[in-house]
């Protein structure tokens, strides 16, 4: 009686197997095709997406760059930029906002270059 009993269970297994394999299986991922980017790809999506971002934050006040086309340093390392503010104030400016009026990328006209500094050492955001 226990190896009928076996036997039964086994080809109850058997048959469960062979309608799984007959019936098509559902797939819950989904079908779309994956297209690899070039590095030049992706590196163009990243700048595009830095750029959307300046000026989502600028929007939100979060963004505030003393030089021409923003610093990515400030946003990438504190997630806003008060570098004009700063500017204004007579405060240290990021290395690369300082790095850009020496380039003659200043944003305001009426500041020269000679008047911007820098912090070489450390440059924080007071939130």
């Amino acid at each position: 009686m226990y190896l009928i009993t076996i036997l039964l269970l086994g080809l109850a297994g058997l048959v469960a197997c062979a309608r799984e394999a007959e019936s098509p299986r559902q797939e819950t991922t989904s079908q779309t095709m994956v297209v690899q980017k070039t590095p030049e790809q992706k590196l163009e999506a990243v700048r595009s997406d830095i750029q959307a971002l300046k000026v989502e934050l600028a929007q939100a006040k979060k963004y505030s760059c003393c030089i021409q086309d923003g610093c990515n340093m400030c946003l990438l390392h504190e997630g806003s930029c008060p570098c004009q503010h700063e500017l204004e104030s007579g405060r240290h400016v990021c290395v690369e906002c300082y790095a850009g009026w020496q380039q003659n990328k200043g944003a305001a006209e009426e500041i020269k270059k000679e008047e911007v500094t820098t912090s070489f050492v450390k440059h924080e955001h007071k939130h």
